[in-house]
């Protein structure tokens, strides 16, 4: 059953590795969120890791449709523990994304969430991730909010702000929300902040957009 949000906030903050001869950018990554009921103590996330996926998985994900987001762990698990009854009885569609949050999964970590305060229904969940140049050079930080494997009932809030490295440029042609199921597009509600040379791109929203932050160097 999908868990219930009413709140999510995410927060990120990138680390520009690559300018320091490394293969990726590190982000930092901390979110909170606040359901209607509470999570069983033993739920973890599957979240973006430092380890770089080989490049013959990767292409094999991507032409899946998969995407490296946080996931509820027992999503993954309800996925794919039907996927003998998928082939038989499934459709081909069903069957691959089955398969790609199978294999996907497998190069994702798990962290377990950590509750604020008794009776609050209130948890965070924090972790790092390698975040990959586009063959152009530009960086693209995509999340969901809220994540897979929960539900937002109409009225629940999202807030997303990315902070990024000095020196690096927000492509705001690229820089959206996106409502899944529709064509509307959400524009940054102001310009992006900048403080000691670095820009800072926030959203806030109702409902579940999908978030798309590009920049260069």
């Amino acid at each position: 059953m999908p868990i219930n949000v009413q709140t999510h906030e995410t927060i990120m903050t990138v680390t520009p590795t690559y300018a320091h001869n490394k293969h990726h950018d590190l982000v930092h990554v901390e979110t909170f969120f606040r359901t209607t009921a509470s999570i069983a103590e033993d739920e973890v996330f599957y979240v973006p890791g430092k380890e770089e996926v080989p490049s013959h998985i990767l292409e094999i994900l991507e032409l899946g449709g998969f995407t490296f987001e946080p996931i509820v762990a027992s999503e993954v698990t309800s996925q794919v523990s039907n996927f003998a009854d998928v082939i038989a009885k499934g459709t081909k569609e069903e069957a691959l994304a089955d398969a790609m949050i199978g294999l996907g999964s497998k190069y994702l970590n798990a962290v377990k969430l950590k509750s604020i305060g008794e009776g609050t229904n209130f948890y965070h969940l924090s972790y790092d991730y390698a975040l990959i140049p586009e063959t152009d050079g530009s960086f693209v930080i995509q999340t969901t909010l809220p994540h897979k494997g929960f539900n937002m009932p109409t009225g629940g809030q999202v807030r997303f702000v990315v902070v990024l490295p000095a020196g690096a440029k927000c492509d705001r042609a690229a820089t959206k929300g996106e409502v899944p199921g529709t064509t509307q597009i959400l524009e940054e509600p102001t310009p992006a902040n900048v403080a000691n040379g670095r820009e800072v791109v926030s959203f806030f929203y109702q409902n579940d957009p999908k978030f798309t932050v590009k920049y260069k160097y």
